[in-house]
């Protein structure tokens, strides 16, 4: 506090520069952007069945919601941290995918992810019958 100065005289130039510093983070925080990132699954992780993406993005002002792209095509969007899509691999076919993420502002794009290529693999496990004994059913062995 100022020497002869009153509390209340002191609250108001420590609010006001409290609130310049605020301003100025939030200013930078916009003419940088956010980082965008896939964080899971990793990159060139095979998945199969169910299966979360997980987007991690630096706090921003401008960022409404979150949305994963399979290809061109968009897979699903979050609006509130953390941003999570589920994603039913089973409707898709096997082999590789790129996926990636883009954070959106209210009229246009913020930040986009670096791709990521997953490998899907949906095929069902080869099924083999037992006999009484332990022994293969299957007539090829």
């Amino acid at each position: 506090m100022p020497a002869g100065g009153s509390p209340q005289a002191f609250r108001w130039p420590v609010a006001a520069a409290l609130a310049i510093l605020a301003a100025a983070w939030m200013w930078t925080a916009a003419a940088e952007g956010p980082s965008v990132r896939i964080a899971r699954p990793a990159d060139g992780q095979p998945v199969s069945g169910p299966c979360a993406v997980l987007v991690e993005i630096t706090p921003h002002p401008d960022v409404t919601h979150v949305v994963v792209y399979r290809g061109d095509a968009p897979l699903g969007n979050d609006f509130e941290p953390p941003y999570r899509i589920l994603w039913d691999t089973r409707f898709d076919p096997d082999g590789p995918v790129r996926l990636s993420a883009k954070a959106l502002g209210r009229e246009s794009v913020v930040a986009e992810s670096p791709p990521i290529t997953l490998v899907l693999d949906n095929t069902p496990p080869k099924a083999m019958l037992m006999g009484d004994k332990g022994r293969s059913t299957d007539p090829k062995g």
